[in-house]
């Protein structure tokens, strides 16, 4: 039964099915360097090479959920505008939320 869904499915939804089942397994073993984690959603506003301040001065850790590129680590649609990253994040680190997320 399995296979026939799966076959029936265009193959941009298996790719997609299956990097939401390797982000589910990375999340599941994730562990924080921080009790503080920010999250930052970003379309292509942040420069990785020119990192504000208060992201690299603290005691806390930064996840930065990009929506520009979808074959790229830690992406989430665009939809929903900020929101819709949050909630990513919240769903695919449900098991292993930081104490703090802001």
């Amino acid at each position: 039964l399995n296979l026939i869904f799966i076959s029936n499915v265009a193959a941009g939804s298996i790719t997609h099915m299956v990097a939401r089942i390797r982000r589910h397994i990375k999340a599941a073993i994730r562990k924080w360097s921080s009790n503080i984690v920010i999250i930052v959603s970003s379309y292509n506003e942040l420069d990785v090479n020119y990192l504000p301040t208060w992201m690299t001065v603290g005691p806390h850790q930064y996840f930065v959920i990009q929506r520009a590129s979808p074959g790229s680590q830690n992406y989430s649609p665009n939809f929903g505008y900020e929101a819709g990253a949050f909630v990513q994040f919240i769903y695919d680190y449900y098991n292993s939320l930081p104490n703090i997320s802001v």
